[in-house]
């Protein structure tokens, strides 16, 4: 399809929190973590980098993509850190910042967490 001949071209189509963004890859160093993508060049900070080893889970952010063999869109977690920025090609990317209902008003489980005094690592 038509994103899998970008991808082999050297760019990736990758949504972040409902944007859409054409990232060439020969602009980023090779090994370069979803985590520093999203922090360094989108500046979307809320997504945290703890331990850099997906233990903490302070980078954890919502995936969403289509599986061809079951023929439906799927919505996994996964730690940002781990997850290099050359494979997320096609998939949408939710963080803490995409969950929000406007600059004012908190996600129901961003008010949870504030309510009971939760942290992020």
């Amino acid at each position: 399809g038509e994103v899998e001949m970008e991808a082999k071209e050297g760019r990736i189509t990758l949504g972040v929190n409902g944007r859409v963004h054409y990232v060439n890859l020969e602009d980023y160093e090779l090994g370069m973590s979803l985590n520093r993508f999203l922090r360094e060049e989108l500046k979307v900070t809320g997504t945290k980098n703890g331990c850099n080893e997906g233990y903490c889970g302070s980078c954890a952010v919502a995936l969403e993509y289509y599986d061809r063999d079951a023929n439906e869109v799927k919505c996994c977690s996964a730690n940002s850190c781990l997850r290099l920025l050359a494979s997320m090609d096609g998939i949408s990317v939710t963080t803490t910042e995409g969950l929000r209902k406007s600059v004012t008003e908190f996600h129901p489980i961003q008010q949870r967490i504030a309510d009971f005094n939760g942290s992020q690592c």
